[in-house]
């Protein structure tokens, strides 16, 4: 991963971090409000798994960053390879992820697969 998410954590940061990309992405069939995507992103799971302090949250936040980035860069690989049971396989797993913090939008992109 090559983002951060610095002190204080604010909700913006974090989406910022889930989506570094995301005024990039054009769905088919036109634009999309790109509040829409960023619509009740909880990361309250990840508060949960942490140790509970600070430096924990950080943590926990990180290694799910980086589980993201990875999906990102399978998911890519699949599609250059023109896998299409590997890009359905990952992007399930992206559907999970997204649902895991609330990110709603990506979970509806992922499931489309």
């Amino acid at each position: 991963m090559d983002g951060f998410v610095g002190k204080p954590v604010t909700v913006d940061k974090i989406r910022s971090a889930l989506f570094p990309e995301f005024h990039e992405f054009e769905p088919p069939g036109g634009s999309m409000d790109r509040g829409a995507a960023y619509e009740d992103l909880d990361d309250s799971l990840i508060h949960y798994i942490s140790d509970g302090t600070d430096a924990g949250y950080i943590r926990e936040l990180r290694r799910y960053l980086d589980l993201l980035a990875h999906e990102k860069s399978a998911l890519t690989m699949a599609a250059a390879e023109n896998d299409p049971a590997a890009v359905s396989k990952i992007a399930h797993r992206i559907r999970a992820h997204a649902e895991f913090v609330g990110a709603r939008r990506l979970a509806e992109l992922a499931g489309r697969t």
